[in-house]
């Protein structure tokens, strides 16, 4: 699938299915994120940040680092994924 460049789309579909999963890849901010998290949350899925923290909004500084949206069943798997090819040394 091409790049979907809209953070927002991209959370949505994976709410709605169209996905498997989505990265925000860092910079999004609560006004960003809010609404699409709570469409995945509501379709069953989660959205965190790589470690797994869920998102606290409304804080001082609103901005995340590297998020992952996925369905629960999948979601952690793809996280270990994730951070396990980031601690690979090159």
């Amino acid at each position: 699938m091409p790049r979907i460049h809209s953070l927002a789309l991209r959370l949505a579909r994976v709410a709605h299915g169209e996905l498997d999963a989505a990265i925000a890849g860092g910079n999004g901010h609560d006004w960003d994120l809010a609404a699409a998290d709570l469409l995945v949350h509501e379709a069953g899925g989660l959205m965190t940040a790589l470690d797994g923290e869920v998102l606290v909004y409304n804080r001082p500084d609103p901005v995340y680092s590297v998020l992952l949206a996925a369905g629960r069943e999948r979601h952690g798997a793809l996280a270990h994924l994730i951070r396990a090819q980031n601690s690979e040394p090159v």
